[in-house]
């Protein structure tokens, strides 16, 4: 009579969820009712005559039979549905990965090697870093087994939350993940791991047979340079990303000119184009961010950061709403000493993308430099646009107990330990605590 117009409505499964979900309910409710009820029956039928008492108990004790049924048979054949070789009775969520194995893809996805390296997260990774893994439905493809069974967290489990959340945002993070596995521009991977902040990227069968064995080959060409094994199984290799790529700004560059395609990862020569012909390329066309942004990089990599510099000043005139270009050409003003003109840099990538990250960024270069005032004004915008940084209330507590006022710097430490109790600034902000007590 009755069902919940979700989004399954009008199609064979609209009344799915009414039943999933209300259904587990109903059930309860009905046995809380039947064992209320069942002291009122007994007692009629004692009342109605004594066989008909017998009667009913032995009806009672029918049901209950039938009722002993499932755990006995049902759990064992549910089991072996799943799993074809089934781990003996134990307590322990993650021994079935000892032995099950699955089809995907028309490959056989052999879980051992996982359980083996998120076991080796449990041990030894310690906080919330990201762990990019793949972004595949958790039901029959077991996508995002190692958050599952680790709860650190990844970039996007898309299935369900395309339903509790905005599907374009959920839309844009799953097909960032496929990038990051399949692309062969290194550019554009560097710049959506820094993006996510993914600080693993996780390789195992999965992501073999989803990706590709030639998209997840550039892990090990890269490796060395941008990333380190971590871990490594027959199965399985975890990638630590390196922090010189989290220190790049994450967000893609607005183009006029499409970059030229990237060369295949097949072979470690391919990877990247030479640095001769990607200057040659970044001086025929300025006005492309993407070959100034992966030229600068390999400029800084070699130490030439006034070159780097300069490919990036001819290219942001042209590209005023590039933040990640703005924010790379202040790093590299900073390290050459030229403050003033980095925070300009800060200042247009703020000004261009007005977020609370950006702003962050900017109040954190003008504190470095002493600037106090202009970067609580900075660290005052970040707050005020919202509540994804908690970096500003740290930096705001030093600022104000460097001018004197220990209210205000008692008052931000406390909001900054409690937004963030295990944040990176933690014992830092304890010790101004108990200086201003």
């Amino acid at each position: 009579l009755i069902f919940v117009h979700d989004h399954l409505a009008g199609g064979d499964w609209e009344r799915m969820n009414t039943v999933f979900k209300f259904g587990l309910q109903a059930w309860v409710l009905m046995a809380l009712a039947a064992a209320a009820l069942l002291p009122v029956l007994l007692r009629g039928l004692r009342r109605l005559h004594p066989v008909a008492e017998n009667i009913g108990m032995a009806a009672l004790l029918l049901l209950c039979a039938l009722a002993a049924v499932f755990p006995l048979a049902g759990t064992p054949s549910r089991v072996a549905y799943r799993f074809p070789v089934s781990p003996a009775p134990t307590l322990d969520g993650l021994a079935f990965m000892q032995d099950a194995t699955y089809t995907y893809q028309n490959q056989q996805i052999d879980l051992r090697y996982d359980g083996e390296a998120i076991q080796w997260l449990n041990k030894n990774i310690h906080g919330t870093p990201v762990v990019l893994q793949s972004s595949l439905e958790f039901y029959r493809a077991y996508g995002v087994r190692v958050a599952a069974n680790t709860g650190l967290p990844t970039v996007v489990s898309p299935l369900h939350e395309n339903e509790q959340r905005d599907p374009a945002l959920v839309a844009a993070r799953d097909t960032d993940v496929q990038k990051i596995y399949t692309t062969s521009d290194v550019n554009e991977l560097l710049r959506l791991l820094s993006k996510y902040r993914a600080q693993y990227v996780y390789v195992g069968p999965i992501e073999r047979a989803a990706y590709g064995e030639q998209g997840v080959a550039k892990f090990d060409l890269l490796t060395g340079q941008y990333f380190d094994v971590a871990y490594q199984n027959e199965g399985v290799k975890i990638f630590e990303v390196r922090p010189n790529v989290l220190s790049m700004p994450g967000l893609p560059p607005v183009n006029s000119v499409a970059a030229p395609a990237a060369p295949a990862v097949s072979a470690p020569p391919s990877v990247q184009p030479s640095l001769e012909a990607l200057a040659a390329q970044a001086k025929a066309h300025p006005e492309n961010a993407g070959l100034a942004f992966e030229l600068a990089l390999r400029y800084r990599e070699q130490g030439r950061l006034e070159d780097a510099a300069a490919v990036l000043g001819a290219a942001a005139p042209f590209n005023p709403k590039d933040v990640a270009l703005h924010h790379l050409w202040g790093d590299l003003l900073r390290d050459l000493g030229r403050s003033d003109d980095a925070i300009v840099a800060y200042r247009l990538a703020a000004q261009a993308e007005p977020t609370s990250a950006n702003y962050n960024k900017l109040g954190t270069e003008l504190f470095k430099i002493g600037k106090l005032d202009d970067a609580r004004l900075a660290f005052g915008q970040a707050l005020s646009l919202g509540n994804s940084e908690t970096d500003p209330y740290f930096y705001l507590g030093q600022i104000y107990q460097q001018q004197g006022d220990r209210e205000q710097a008692r008052k931000n430490y406390e909001q900054y330990l409690s937004a963030a109790p295990n944040g990176e600034h933690r014992a830092q902000a304890t010790s101004a605590l108990e200086q201003l007590k």
